[in-house]
């Protein structure tokens, strides 16, 4: 990623051990920490995202969140985003040796 090209992380917390996670940071890089209880989407709702790119990684219902935000009220088009649900809350995915 370019250095002069800001970049805002969002990072949920689900255990008190993840605050300890050392993010790069920089002049042109944050990391915002949300705690597990707080909404995501509260995070996101008030920022413009006119000229962005956004990549979402996270939980699947929390990303399906996002992006129909980003897309219904934002009016950020499909182009602009990456959205990825990694995993889903309560179920177990991938294999197991």
């Amino acid at each position: 990623m370019d250095g002069e090209i800001p970049a805002t992380a969002y990072l949920i917390a689900h255990d008190p051990l993840d605050y300890t996670f050392d993010f790069p940071q920089g002049e042109h890089i944050t990391a915002q920490w949300i705690s597990n209880e707080q909404s995501f989407i509260d995070h996101i709702a008030d920022t413009d995202y006119t000229d962005f790119y956004t990549w979402i990684g996270a939980e699947s219902s929390e990303t399906r969140a996002a992006k129909k935000h980003l897309q219904t009220h934002a009016g950020m088009p499909k182009t602009h985003m990456n959205a990825q649900g990694y995993w889903n809350k309560g179920r177990a995915m991938g294999k197991s040796n």
